[in-house]
């Protein structure tokens, strides 16, 4: 196995993370209801964003960086950190699949393969 190899795959983990945040925040998910004085009921769709504001646009922030963080400590010539670093987003991830959804699983399996790769040349040392 290539000595580089991990990079690849984080690199895309962290991409897939990005665009499943993107996703989230932008594509319309929620359902809203308004009534006026007459009584008229309207129902619309609404955004990540727009149900959750800041603060959960800050949440999917956190979520990309903590997928973008393996990658950050490989580039550094930290592999021991890289590994380590792939915990938080399993962990998340899972917990998240049961609130947000199941976006960020691509990125999760990516991650894995990247630890799996990480693993391997920790041992090969």
């Amino acid at each position: 196995m290539d000595y580089h190899f991990p990079r690849i795959p984080l690199f895309i983990a962290a991409l897939l993370a990005l665009a499943a945040s993107v996703y989230i925040l932008l594509t319309p998910s929620g359902t809203g209801v308004s009534v006026d004085s007459a009584g008229n009921t309207t129902v619309f769709q609404t955004s990540w964003l727009e149900s959750q504001g800041g603060w959960g646009a800050l949440i999917l922030v956190v979520f990309t960086l903590l997928y973008a963080a393996p990658l950050g400590f490989y580039l550094s010539n930290k592999p021991g950190w890289a590994l380590a670093a792939c915990l938080p987003p399993l962990v998340l991830t899972l917990l998240a699949g049961f609130s947000i959804g199941l976006f960020y699983l691509p990125a999760l399996f990516t991650v894995i393969v990247a630890a799996g790769a990480l693993f391997i040349q920790s041992r090969r040392r």
